[in-house]
């Protein structure tokens, strides 16, 4: 059981530190985004005491992880002597509450800025729905803290730890899905076949196709019409400009 304790021990140590590093690139990614330069709205603020708060909660909980037992062996070997001061069911419980508070507040966070954007309404739910991967992120962090909570009333500790643990796994991945899905749509359209498929898609439904050599206005299959102009994407947060986001209101002073 020794080397599974220990792994138990090292496994909450990176969970602590993963997910700090990934909500802090999120809240950044957040920043570029939706706050226009030079601009202290609302969500740069809050968004700046997102990012110390996370720092701060995480990193001191990485160190109460390393420093629970005396001496450090304890941790994975409670047969040797020694003494745990800490109470570590408790502090994971109050943690995992901070921890699903955090999830919910950055998942919160963009929803507000996408609905006040200057673009068109498939545009907003094509951007908004990007951002909803961070659903699984808050309902892995909830469970998790289910299983936590299991573990204040529970004998068998290691089942439970192993669940949560499975949970947590989760809610990191989802971390990482929100940072790189708002350039899904870019990569995509930078893929070789994707124009081809596109264009195929389109001749499939579009009405009264009759899919022989000529096209509805007489002119042959080979006819190269002339290219249509750029249009955005509805799921394409990359190419949000700061001429569709908002901005505050300021009188210039003189």
């Amino acid at each position: 059981m020794l080397p599974i304790l220990y792994h138990v021990h090292i496994g909450s140590m990176f969970y602590g530190l993963v997910i700090m590093l990934l909500k802090v690139a999120i809240l950044l990614d957040w920043l570029k985004v939706f706050v226009p330069r030079g601009q202290r709205n609302a969500m740069f603020w809050i968004s700046h005491v997102m990012i110390w708060a996370n720092i701060l909660f995480y990193g001191v909980g990485t160190v109460v992880e390393i420093v629970q037992c005396t001496p450090r062996t304890k941790i994975w070997n409670p047969l040797i002597g020694g003494r745990c001061p800490i109470d570590m069911r408790s502090h994971n419980m109050a943690a995992g509450i901070v921890n699903l508070i955090s999830d919910l507040v950055i998942l919160g966070l963009p929803q507000r800025v996408i609905w006040q954007l200057h673009m068109s309404r498939a545009s907003k739910i094509g951007v908004s729905l990007l951002f909803g991967v961070g659903i699984f992120a808050c309902a892995s962090a909830a469970v998790r803290l289910h299983y936590i909570y299991r573990l204040l009333h529970t004998s068998d500790q290691l089942y439970i730890v192993s669940i949560a643990g499975l949970w947590g796994v989760g809610e990191m991945t989802a971390g990482f899905l929100i940072i790189g899905f708002p350039s899904l749509p870019k990569v995509v359209k930078a893929l070789p076949f994707s124009d081809s498929v596109v264009s195929l898609l389109r001749q499939i439904t579009r009405p009264g196709s009759s899919g022989q050599g000529e096209t509805r206005r007489g002119l042959p299959s080979w006819h190269k019409a002339a290219p249509p102009k750029k249009r955005r994407d509805q799921f394409e947060v990359s190419e949000v400009s700061e001429y569709d986001l908002p901005r505050a209101h300021t009188n210039d002073r003189r």
